[in-house]
């Protein structure tokens, strides 16, 4: 282990941006640096509290979700490494350690990314940590990047989830090398709506085909303090790419305007906003909406079903009365090839 220029050894873990950050879609928090090629871990947890002015955070942003994969680069050592998850207690020093995925083998001079598997539900503020060994971790800064702080458990503590531990001391100049990507998470069921969750409305499944919500018996007329009630009813599978739109079909109890949204995950190829569409609905009258599919995406659908790979399009409405009440509801729709024509 490298002696130290601080009171506490350090062995910190970089992030690297893995997706493209927007406000609806997965974000990425941490950093991977240019790696600091003289120090390897010290088989110790740490966490990393501060980046940069200007730089990525490794805290976890407004609204949770999940952590869905992550990313490492080494030095010319090679090791083991594992991502560890805190939160702070309130306590001064004292952490929470929310979850954890490894460890894993990696070699030296290299910038590995773990997805298999990685499903890590957090909330806004848990900060990314590690616990390495054998290996170059972290980037130093010493006194020129202030703004990188990290703090250090006592040697040979890795806090196992759902127990808390106190670090040992602080350390400025260090910046972990490590990245992690935060999928949404908008029914809490610990999956990812990206990638892992194929019902992301309904909180009680995950994967295809997913519950089909049972309508409710017809009630009073809507009183003038009641907001509508919106049911959505759009086929679960899609040749979207024929009609070069997502059909959703909403339907209110009362005269509404509907104003449709979504988007379409591509595996391998990003993720894409859908074109938005408004329409007016009468009561108990199906309203079908066609969200349109932009040309780039419609390329990057059309291979990835070539290559057998899922294609799942997030769409949400919301249904404005007269009055102004509002209800809105999400559906999650799979992309599938149009069948053979018949000869």
């Amino acid at each position: 282990m490298r002696a130290i220029r601080v009171s506490i050894p350090l062995f910190l873990l970089t992030i690297a941006a893995l997706v493209p950050c927007t406000a609806s879609a997965a974000t990425t928090i941490g950093q991977l640096l240019p790696p600091f090629a003289a120090g390897s871990c010290a088989g110790r947890a740490v966490v990393q509290v501060s980046a940069e002015t200007g730089t990525n955070g490794y805290a976890v942003p407004a609204g949770g979700g999940v952590i869905t994969a992550w990313k490492t680069q080494t030095g010319p050592q090679a090791g083991t490494m594992k991502l560890k998850v805190f939160r702070p207690t309130g306590v001064p020093g004292e952490f929470l350690s929310v979850g954890e995925e490894g460890p894993h083998s990696v070699a030296a001079n290299t910038a590995p990314t773990f997805a298999s598997g990685v499903r890590i539900p957090v909330q806004a503020g848990d900060m990314l940590g590690l616990v390495g060994a054998g290996l170059n971790c972290e980037s130093e800064y010493m006194a020129t990047k202030t703004g990188y702080k990290s703090q250090v458990f006592p040697m040979g503590v890795d806090p196992a989830p759902g127990t808390t531990a106190t670090i040992e001391g602080n350390s400025t100049g260090f910046a972990l090398e490590i990245a992690a990507i935060v999928e949404p998470d908008a029914d809490h069921d610990g999956y990812g709506d990206e990638t892992q969750d194929a019902c992301p409305a309904d909180a009680t499944a995950h994967t295809f085909p997913c519950p089909v919500p049972t309508p409710a018996p017809p009630g009073p007329a809507p009183t003038p303090d009641s907001p509508p009630v919106l049911t959505l009813s759009s086929r679960a599978k899609q040749a979207a790419l024929k009609s070069k739109a997502v059909i959703v079909a909403a339907s209110a109890n009362e005269a509404v305007t509907f104003r449709a949204t979504g988007s379409v995950a591509v595996p391998g190829g990003g993720a894409f906003s859908l074109i938005p569409t408004s329409a007016a609905g009468a009561p108990s009258a199906k309203v079908k909406l066609p969200l349109g599919i932009p040309k780039v995406a419609r390329a990057k659908i059309r291979a990835a079903l070539r290559a057998g790979k899922k294609v799942r399009a997030n769409v949400h409405v919301v249904a404005t009365d007269s009055a102004g009440q509002t209800s809105n509801a999400g559906q999650a729709v799979m992309i599938v090839s149009p069948p053979p024509k018949r000869r």
